[in-house]
């Protein structure tokens, strides 16, 4: 993770940022890789999430990817809290959002 630069996207409940950072061409979707939207409206018709190992290995594949590519250029990523519905972002990914 320490490898690439990463630019945090914040803002309010339904303010856009996930249709932001799809307009972005280095961006990793953290809710969609969870399968929930974070807010109060998350689970609302996203289906079952994945395994929590399947959640982290899919982190590590998109951050594989982005680094395979330019490891000078930023990702861009929606700032989380600790937990994506029932999933857990890994603690060293959510130590620098904190």
């Amino acid at each position: 993770l320490q490898s690439l630069p990463i630019v945090l996207i914040g803002g309010r409940t339904c303010s856009g940022k996930t249709i932001a950072l799809t307009k972005l061409s280095r961006y990793i979707d953290l809710e969609g890789l969870a399968n929930h939207r974070g807010s109060a409206f998350g689970a609302i018709a996203r289906g079952d999430q994945p395994a929590q190992i399947d959640f982290e290995n899919s982190i590590i594949i998109e951050f594989n990817k982005h680094r395979q590519s330019s490891s000078t250029l930023p990702v861009f990523m929606e700032d989380e809290g600790h937990r994506i519905g029932t999933r857990t972002l890994p603690i060293p990914m959510h130590r620098p959002m904190a």
